[in-house]
């Protein structure tokens, strides 16, 4: 169990250190730790988690506050390398892969709360992973995860030109990426699973009026939720709503 726990604590150390590489500029150390003075990260704070309760979320050097991205990524890594194993072990290879790619869809869902982007430095690189590594899932292989990643981009693409602004291109390649890494038929339930999910988020907030109508919500964390639910659980929602 220990082993997709402490990837998912690593990988996402790691997301969270090359954070501002992954929008542009380099992903290679030395990261900085501070958005405002730049302070880099070393020391304790090239330990997971550990440097930045030491430092209680605020920078040694000038005080500003630090994300509390630095606990959620790593934190929320180690959380889907157990629930990985619960759920696809005890088999080391499902275990970690699917600690890996949870990794990444986290990293995405919490990118596009904080700016309102998908990097491409995240979605095209997994992409690839999850092509390159689809014959390791029981069950399924390339053929599986090429027909997942074509279905997710069509189905979003077409989407993406017939709301015109309702989606963006980002959440159409993460479509893509979803596929590529569960699979069809298993994409469809994900894809279902994110839109319903986003829809009742949104009229509960429509409701409360903490939302305007037409007023941009970001669409990534749902469908990396349906993500998540398929690549744990399979196809959850019952077949008879999707054929």
């Amino acid at each position: 169990m220990w082993a997709p726990v402490l990837l998912g604590l690593v990988m996402g150390h790691l997301l969270d250190l090359a954070w501002d590489g992954a929008f542009g500029g380099g992903v290679l150390p030395p990261w900085p730790r501070c958005g405002v003075c730049k302070l880099e990260a070393r020391g304790l704070f090239l330990w997971p988690v550990v440097g930045s309760i030491g430092s209680l979320l605020t920078c040694p050097r000038c005080g500003a506050a630090l994300s509390w991205r630095a606990l959620a990524l790593p934190l929320g890594g180690a959380g889907l390398g157990a629930a990985s194993y619960a759920r696809l072990g005890p088999s080391a290879g499902p275990a970690l892969l699917g600690t890996l790619f949870g990794a990444l869809f986290l990293a995405l869902a919490l990118a596009d709360l904080e700016r309102r982007l998908l990097p491409n430095r995240i979605i095209y690189p997994g992409t690839l992973l999850a092509m390159a590594f689809s014959w390791a899932w029981p069950g399924r292989g390339p053929l599986e995860a090429l027909a997942g990643a074509a279905f997710g981009g069509v189905a979003f693409g077409v989407a993406y030109v017939a709301m015109r602004g309702g989606l963006g291109a980002g959440d159409v390649k993460l479509a893509a990426f979803l596929g590529a890494v569960v699979g069809f038929p298993r994409v469809i339930s994900a894809l279902l699973l994110g839109m319903l999910a986003g829809g009742v988020v949104v009229l509960l907030l429509l409701l409360l009026r903490a939302v305007r109508r037409g007023q941009y919500l970001p669409y990534g964390p749902f469908l990396v939720l349906g993500g998540v639910v398929a690549l744990f659980w399979g196809d959850v929602l019952p077949r008879g709503l999707w054929g």
